[in-house]
């Protein structure tokens, strides 16, 4: 018996209160499904995010406060390991899959467009953050779920 075919969406709306230093935190938790990890990801209550998954170089053409924010929030939680599932556990994503997630949540707001959301894609593919390593459930570009 096969799954369901879900799509991706997010559960929950994005609620931010803005900090002293211009980053956000969520006083929500944020929520979304992802088809391609099969799987909710919580980005929970109390993550700061400064919405920087565009590099600084792009932010003319990509405010950090556009409708990409969503996403970006979820790509943040991947590179800095507060990803968790639904029951609280610690997701750890390696950088293709924080990058492909980060496409995956935009593709699900009308708001941005396909080549808008590939290119974004294409930048933070390349010139995105270095933060790896740590602790909890190492899910890789294979899909396999090793404990680290």
């Amino acid at each position: 018996m096969s799954l369901p075919d879900r799509k991706a969406h997010f559960v929950t709306d994005l609620f931010v209160e803005e900090l002293n230093d211009g980053t956000h935190r969520l006083t929500h938790d944020l929520i979304f499904y992802s088809a391609e990890l099969r799987g909710y990801l919580k980005a929970p209550e109390g993550s700061v995010t400064d919405y920087a998954s565009i590099p600084r170089a792009f932010w003319s053409l990509f405010p950090k406060d556009g409708p990409w924010k969503w996403a970006a929030v979820l790509h943040d939680g991947g590179y800095r390991r507060t990803l968790q599932t639904l029951m609280g556990q610690q997701v750890t994503l390696v950088k293709s899959l924080a990058d492909k997630l980060f496409r995956e949540a935009m593709s699900v707001n009308p708001r941005i467009d396909e080549d808008t959301a590939e290119l974004m894609y294409r930048v933070v593919r390349r010139f995105g953050g270095r933060p790896y390593g740590g602790l909890g459930t190492l899910v890789s570009d294979k899909g396999t779920n090793v404990n680290s």
